[in-house]
Formats: C-alpha cells, sequence, structure tokens
C-alpha cells in the first residue's frame, strides 16, 4: 500500500513536540511529493520505504535505489544509494 506523504509532512512529525518521541513506521511504502522546500517534477513518481532492519529502498521511475539509513532523535540521514 502507498501512502502519500510529502517529506516536508514527514520532516515536521519527526521534529514535533509531543512528549513520547515520534517512531519511525517502517515496512510501509510512502509516495514522496517533496524534497526540502520543492516539489517533485509534475507526473515523477518516487517511493520510499523503510526496513525495519536499517535500510530504505524504493523506485524513481525507472530506477530502483537503496540504502542504509539512521534516525537519531529527530534526525534522519541515509548512506549513500
Amino acid at each position: 500500500m502507498h501512502r502519500t506523504l510529502p517529506l516536508a509532512l514527514f520532516a515536521a512529525m519527526l521534529a514535533g513536540c509531543a512528549s513520547d518521541a515520534p517512531q519511525l513506521e517502517t515496512e510501509h511504502s510512502y509516495r514522496v511529493e517533496w524534497i526540502g522546500e520543492r516539489p517533485l517534477i509534475d507526473r515523477s513518481h518516487l517511493t520510499i520505504t523503510f526496513a525495519a532492519d536499517g535500510r530504505a529502498h524504493g523506485n524513481a521511475g525507472c530506477n530502483h535505489w537503496f540504502a542504509g539509513y539512521t534516525l537519531k532523535g529527530q534526525a534522519l540521514s541515509f548512506d549513500p544509494a
């Protein structure tokens, strides 16, 4: 199942001021619509799935990608894809 989730909204969720630290949902696919403050080009299709083992993978049009990721507190970072 794909979920539409702007990356900016995802970042805001991670940076929220809730008393419980937000947890990254794994094994769900998200369709990325924004990166930072810029929307993707029209009709672009970029997906991302976070696996529980610290790997992320997805599809960027005709290219499949994968990379390690780390979530430390409110900072989400990726290894080279």
